[in-house]
């Protein structure tokens, strides 16, 4: 009889301590492993979008070779010296990408960046600098990254007959963030926007 008493004794489940103790292991498992899944989601979504920068400069860097002149033809200079310093930029957010000059736009275009027919259907807006406007349905890009940055801009100036790209970066509600741009800058390979350039254009 003794026997078969401390048989059942030792079947006997887990008591509910045991089970909200495990329940609480499992809860902290979890939690440790979404933080970790999403942190190696944003380092895809960096990634995809300084990839993507880096495709953008160097389609433009090709069509400067041969014809630079048409890409960079806006009147309103970033820098201290308006008659040297001219310039250009690709701006891209999670909802569209903007251009100052509409040969710009044709290069990207070209380059798959913009879907086809995008330029004919391109919305002009107005302003201290006028830009083109190419929302999420003209598009093939937009911004990956949410937490690092939620938008970013290829940058170029004509110093000269020189044409020099850089890159920039924001987050939040930010016209510059500089570790962002930092960061962006390191992972396209090329070079941080200096402090005088602004993000998106003039309005």
């Amino acid at each position: 009889m003794s026997v078969k008493k401390s048989k059942k004794k030792n079947q006997s489940g887990f008591t509910l301590v045991e089970m909200i103790v495990v329940i609480a292991i499992i809860g902290i498992l979890a939690s440790i492993l979404t933080v970790a899944v999403m942190s190696y989601v944003e380092e895809a979504r960096n990634a995809t979008d300084a990839e993507n920068a880096r495709i953008i400069a160097n389609a433009l860097n090709a069509a400067q070779a041969t014809d630079g002149d048409k890409m960079i033809n806006t009147d309103t200079p970033w820098g201290e010296d308006p008659a040297n310093i001219n310039h250009g930029y690709v701006y891209i957010d999670d909802d569209e990408i903007r251009v100052n000059s509409m040969e710009i736009a044709r290069i990207l275009e070209k380059n798959g960046i913009l879907k086809e027919g995008s330029c004919e259907n391109a919305t002009y807006r107005a302003g201290v600098e006028p830009q083109f406007l190419f929302s999420n349905d003209q598009v093939n890009i937009l911004c990956k990254s949410t937490d690092t940055w939620n938008r970013y801009q290829i940058c170029f100036v004509r110093q000269g007959n020189k044409i020099v790209f850089s890159y920039l970066a924001a987050s939040d509600n930010n016209n510059r963030d500089n570790d962002a741009t930092e960061d962006l800058a390191d992972r396209a390979g090329g070079s941080a926007a200096p402090s005088y350039i602004i993000m998106g254009g003039r309005d």
